[in-house]
């Protein structure tokens, strides 16, 4: 074989084994922004599995340790009115199907909207009311919530359908707030929607956020994300977070008393996320946290005394879209 012709073999030997690197070179970036499409519905139920350790003390003294174990299930169903040129998506948001447990002292209440109970325990009222109801956002590609709207008529109607007039009710339309009030509810939005990266990405590449919570546990949450894998168009990210005190976060009202969260720890997980449409396919996370409680306005403390519990949570966290 001459010199010319192995020359012109290997550059055709070289160009073989590019040209399959270089036609690739847009397809190696995933688009994971959110892609809506108008007249459809999409679904996701997010299920939480916690273990809550508290040890009360009393002027120093060591108390009896309290072990709350609980499971909270929410489904939501996401009906798309409109997406405009822009791809800002008008969602009406409805929530069901819901289901709780709470194990505490040998004793557990429990509630499930497909198999609600014929009597209600007080505790698992607000959740019950909700179901079936419903507010609408504004969601842009990026997973940024715009703006939330209809949810004083949501809260109004949950209100109405706890049928308890008395001060008892009027404790659990606080929580039903507490829970499910226009702050809360973009909190929750915001942390089920802000995974998707400001670009697009290739596998390998890190992308960052972060999330300042005044709702439930308050918390700062500050994420790395790393787009592990692509195969059959799911995007696999691994999610690690760290979770520091949200210093900014309010005390929150709990009847009578009032309640402060010094909270830290770490969550880690990952999410497989359709690249067709942007939406989860799955996510699994575990969440550790540990640090303080401080209760103050309780019947037998002192005007500016605080209770501090010492307490630890730990947390199992699925998305799913069944």
């Amino acid at each position: 074989m001459s010199r010319l012709a192995k020359a012109v073999l290997l550059a055709a030997a070289i160009v073989a084994v590019l040209l399959p690197v270089l036609g690739r070179a847009d397809d190696e970036k995933a688009d994971l922004r959110l892609r809506f499409e108008q007249g459809k519905t999409y679904r996701l139920t997010v299920t939480v599995e916690q273990r809550i350790r508290q040890l009360v003390q009393a002027g120093g003294a060591p108390g009896e340790e309290q072990d709350i174990a609980q499971t909270v299930k929410i489904g939501q169903a996401f009906e798309v009115n409109d997406v405009n040129d822009a791809g800002v998506a008008t969602i009406k948001v409805t929530f069901g199907p819901l289901a709780m447990r709470t194990e505490m002292a040998g004793f557990a209440i429990e509630y499930d909207s497909d198999k609600p109970p014929d009597e209600l325990y007080p505790a698992s009222r607000p959740l019950a009311a909700m179901v079936g109801q419903s507010f609408t956002m504004v969601v842009k590609p990026d997973g940024t919530v715009e703006g939330l709207e209809g949810v004083d008529a949501m809260l109004e109607a949950a209100r109405e359908a706890l049928e308890l007039p008395d001060e008892k009710g009027k404790l659990l339309a606080e929580e039903l707030e507490r829970q499910f009030g226009e702050e809360a509810l973009k909190e929750m939005m915001t942390g089920v929607l802000d995974y998707v990266p400001d670009r697009p990405v290739g596998v390998g590449d890190t992308w960052s956020r972060t999330l300042a919570v005044e709702s439930g546990f308050p918390a700062t949450f500050e994420t790395a994300d790393t787009l592990l894998a692509r195969k059959d168009g799911v995007a696999t990210i691994e999610a690690k977070t760290k979770i520091t005190p949200n210093a900014d976060a309010p005390p929150q009202k709990l009847g009578a008393a009032t309640v402060r969260y010094k909270l830290e720890g770490t969550q880690e997980g990952t999410l497989e996320i359709d690249e067709a449409t942007g939406w989860y396919v799955k996510a699994t996370l575990t969440q550790k946290l540990k640090g303080e409680m401080f209760v103050s306005g309780l019947p037998d403390q002192a005007e500016g005394e605080e209770l501090s519990v010492p307490i630890i949570i730990e947390s199992s966290i699925t998305i799913g879209t069944q």
